[in-house]
């Protein structure tokens, strides 16, 4: 089974465009952590990256394995060279996880102001 998605230079250069784009990322992303940490007081900073480590399990959990769905069919559809099938699981794919990403956080905004009081952090 060959596929012109799937060969040797096609591998290079999706393995190539993924370690610059690590390499990047994680530039960017040490450059703005120093950048905060030097800006920021202490307790700012924890605030700061305590919300943000809420949001990246909030996505995790609101994700709904829909990113699993993404990888299983879309190297299928490729394969079969079904354009309307990629773009179908991708779109369809995208309004799921919108979807439950809006549930989710609708959730967590109704919840707030409950959880806050019962720990006793309610104004």
């Amino acid at each position: 089974m060959s596929s012109p998605h799937y060969g040797r230079a096609r591998l290079k250069r999706s393995l190539s465009q993924f370690l610059v784009g690590k390499a990047l990322g994680l530039t960017i992303g040490l450059t703005w952590m120093l950048v905060l940490v030097r800006s920021m007081p202490a307790a700012d900073y924890g605030t700061y990256m305590a919300f943000t480590g809420t949001g990246e399990m909030l996505i995790l959990i609101f994700a709904v394995g829909l990113p699993l769905i993404v990888e299983r069919y879309v190297p299928e559809r490729r394969i079969a060279e079904d354009a309307a099938g990629v773009r179908g699981v991708a779109l369809t794919s995208l309004a799921a996880r919108t979807a439950a990403l809006g549930l989710g956080c609708a959730a967590v905004a109704l919840a707030a102001q409950p959880l806050l009081a019962w720990l006793g952090l309610g104004q």
